[in-house]
């Protein structure tokens, strides 16, 4: 598994397991993925690198654990703005 599909795999479980029991936040399918977006997008940032002959490469920062409490911490600034009715 790459680097992007270990970020969006990670988001997506951590996602679910915040949406579960926020009564407040929409978790519609379209708001779902827009959040899921806005979190790998954040998440993503200053992990890629190039190398010497100026190729990208991918650079996965921290273990698992460190990345889930990042994902929790960007989903707790992103979520909120999604409420129930913010786009319905």
């Amino acid at each position: 598994m790459d680097g992007e599909t270990f970020i969006k795999t990670l988001v997506d479980e951590v996602l679910a397991q915040y949406l579960h029991g926020q009564e407040q936040i929409c978790g519609c399918e379209r708001c779902r993925e827009k959040i899921a977006a806005l979190t790998f997008d954040a998440l993503a940032k200053n992990r890629y690198v190039t190398d010497q002959k100026n190729h990208p490469s991918r650079r996965v920062q921290g273990v698992d654990g460190q990345l889930k409490i990042e994902a929790i911490r960007e989903l707790s600034k992103i979520a909120p703005g999604f409420k129930k009715t913010s786009c319905h």
